[in-house]
């Protein structure tokens, strides 16, 4: 699993004529669910949340987590 802009990834599934999810995260275990099966499936995926969520949890920190997870 990579971690990059959403910008590629959704060009390709426009172009490929396919959807890209993008969850809310708000804990460990919804992160992990959702790192877990999009490499399942090999799926991308974006992860969203408000800023109160990147702000408490720490950006650096959920990114950390997610490259965990998979």
């Amino acid at each position: 699993m990579s971690v990059i802009s959403s910008k590629y990834p959704l060009l390709k599934a426009q172009r490929e004529g396919y959807a890209v999810p993008a969850f809310n995260i708000h804990n460990l275990e919804t992160l992990q669910v959702i790192v877990e099966t999009a490499a399942a499936r090999r799926s991308p995926v974006i992860f969203a949340g408000t800023p109160g969520t990147f702000t408490h949890g720490g950006t650096n920190n959920l990114v950390m987590i997610a490259r965990a997870c998979r």
